[in-house]
């Protein structure tokens, strides 16, 4: 392969609006975001048009908004990113999206995600590995066979998931959310209405070993004024760790929909913390480490209610 490298000069590579484009076998590094609306962000990509990156590895990048890479449309356009086999690693975000940040801008942005690493990634606010906004628009990011692992953020330390006046959608299916660690709340995922509608759907997922100072060791999720919608079904969520909802923080107002999904405190915080009276609606097989999820349904287990020899056995 080939290496791009922008020596701290500027965004090393921008795709225009009604571009489409492919890239392969390319390590890009050094970029130093000057593109977007302040002129800081996309430090190692810029994308506003239709752009696939295959085999390749951003890395070492800096930027406002997403340092790695930023997916953002020219208004009311539309932007849409591919990455397979892709690595994004250690790319470091003054602001948002430490790995990627995607901005819907009024339009439409669109990222998928395919059997790829995001790790080592920071942002000072808001997704140290990927953060979607919907910004009167409409985000939608996919996320299959990959593995996000020791992103940090204030919030989302793995990923953001920002409704902000628009709608963003969120799919996870195969991946393994790890050692990610948020400031604040959300150390793998913050999901966030924010005056408009959030949603986060994840499939056969597991987070483990992720981290938040005060909510959602494992996830966020917060109304903030609109809708969060969260749909887990056959996930593990263990040994995350938080003051409130090691495993999951749901704040009133919050819908969470969870089937043959398991979650176990961590070291701190119960598995489960509603704030405001919220709850959960369990579709059966469901289990957790300490009656603090309220699980009813077909199926539904808390280790309280097993028999002391069966406790045993688990530990």
């Amino acid at each position: 392969g080939h290496t791009l490298d922008a020596a701290g000069v500027g965004t090393a590579l921008a795709v225009n609006s009604a571009t489409t484009a492919a890239i392969a076998n390319l390590t890009i590094t050094g970029g130093a975001g000057s593109s977007g609306p302040n002129a800081n962000s996309g430090g190692g990509i810029f994308n506003r048009g239709r752009l696939t990156v295959t085999d390749s590895t951003i890395t070492g990048n800096s930027g406002g908004r997403g340092a790695g890479i930023f997916n953002y449309p020219i208004e009311s356009g539309t932007a849409e990113l591919t990455l397979l086999r892709v690595t994004l690693t250690d790319n470091t975000s003054s602001d948002t999206g430490g790995g990627l940040a995607t901005v819907a801008n009024g339009g439409t942005a669109t990222v998928a995600i395919v059997d790829s690493r995001i790790s080592g990634n920071s942002a000072a606010n808001y997704g140290g590995g990927i953060a979607g906004s919907g910004l009167v628009g409409v985000s939608a990011i996919t996320v299959e066979n990959s593995t996000l692992s020791d992103n940090s953020a204030l919030f989302g330390g793995a990923i953001f998931n920002n409704g902000n006046g628009g709608q963003a959608s969120l799919e996870l299916t195969g991946v393994t959310l790890s050692a990610n660690d948020a400031g604040h709340s959300g150390g793998a995922l913050y999901n966030n209405g924010n005056d408009s509608a959030a949603t986060a759907e994840l499939v056969n997922s597991t987070l483990s070993g992720n981290s938040a100072g005060i909510n959602g060791g494992g996830i966020v999720n917060l109304p903030n004024g609109g809708t969060a919608a969260l749909t887990l079904h056959f996930v593990t969520l263990a040994g995350n760790s938080a003051k409130k909802g090691g495993a999951l923080f749901n704040n009133a107002g919050a819908t969470v929909n969870l089937s043959a999904t398991l979650l176990v405190a961590g070291e701190q915080g119960n598995a489960c913390d509603f704030s405001g009276g919220a709850s959960l609606n369990s579709g059966g097989y469901n289990l957790d480490s300490d009656g603090s999820c309220g699980l009813t349904g077909t199926g539904a287990v808390s280790y309280t209610h097993l028999p002391a020899a069966a406790v045993g056995r688990r530990r």
